[in-house]
């Protein structure tokens, strides 16, 4: 499970327009890591009542398959980064994934990625 996407904060790093580009793909990696099945709420959060819901006849929980994660189901804490060039406010390299932005001209060219 994506445990956060975090992104530099601090607005005097590039121009405000830049910024906004960049914060738009930030929220759009949040998005696409959120779960989409119930996986993670079935092995950690639900208890009791809740679970029984979910169980099919015979007693056979019905097959997920996380698009991200394919049918493997790893409960790791996964965290991503992006920063904004000179500033490295969230320390990019501790990160499982991080997305540094190639800005050239104060325009977003791309980003270095690193695992």
């Amino acid at each position: 499970v994506c445990r956060n996407v975090m992104c530099t904060s601090n607005p005097s790093v590039c121009s405000r327009k830049l910024m906004d580009e960049i914060v738009g793909y930030t929220y759009a990696m949040h998005d696409h890591c959120l779960p989409r099945s119930g996986a993670y709420h079935e092995i950690f959060l639900m208890q009791g009542e809740e679970m029984a819901e979910k169980v099919q006849i015979l007693g056979s929980t019905p097959l997920e398959e996380e698009p991200l994660y394919g049918l493997t189901y790893l409960p790791r804490k996964y965290k991503v980064a992006v920063a904004i060039p000179p500033c490295n406010d969230v320390d990019v390299f501790a990160h499982c994934c991080g997305f540094i932005a190639i800005i050239k001209d104060d325009k977003l060219q791309g980003f270095n990625v690193t695992v």
